[in-house]
């Protein structure tokens, strides 16, 4: 299973998932509700994917890119137990727990001991990424501003 099934997991409940239930006889299959039915957030396959493709660039990373990167992540984490103290201990389990599936299922058991909710995790997580978001407007605007001061210069 990947990286990506696997979270998408603890978010989205997969077509497959909902016939296997729904196929299941039991006793909520017996009782039949007034309510209707809420419509289904699945995108169809036939469609466009939600979440677009990652763009894959050649070559190696800038460590000293990523090692700023981090900093200013480090510089900006919340506190408490959040997405980056998540990731510390999915990466820590990794060589204790070669499955992925069990290594995500028992660091988030461990981390809701100490309070992390899927909401925590993921409310989290996307302050995380508008940072970065946030800090790579201001490299392309930084980037802009070089090259109009050396284009003039010319």
């Amino acid at each position: 299973m990947s990286l990506g099934k696997a979270l998408m997991g603890m978010f989205i409940e997969s077509a497959e998932a909902e016939q296997a239930q729904e196929s299941k006889p039991g006793p909520e299959s017996k009782v039949t509700s007034s309510k209707p039915r809420e419509a289904s957030t699945e995108v169809p396959s036939s469609s466009p994917r939600a979440v677009p493709e990652p763009k894959v660039v050649s070559g190696e990373a800038d460590q000293t890119l990523i090692a700023a990167l981090r900093k200013t992540i480090l510089e900006n984490n919340l506190p408490g137990f959040d997405y980056l103290e998540f990731e510390a201990s999915l990466k820590a389990l990794a060589s204790v727990i070669p499955d992925e599936a069990i290594r995500f299922r028992s660091a988030f058991a461990t981390a809701a001991v100490q309070g992390l909710t899927l909401e925590t995790l993921t409310k989290t997580s996307q302050s995380y990424r508008e940072l970065l978001t946030r800090e790579r407007a201001q490299f392309e605007k930084d980037l802009q501003g070089k090259q109009e001061t050396d284009v003039a210069k010319r």
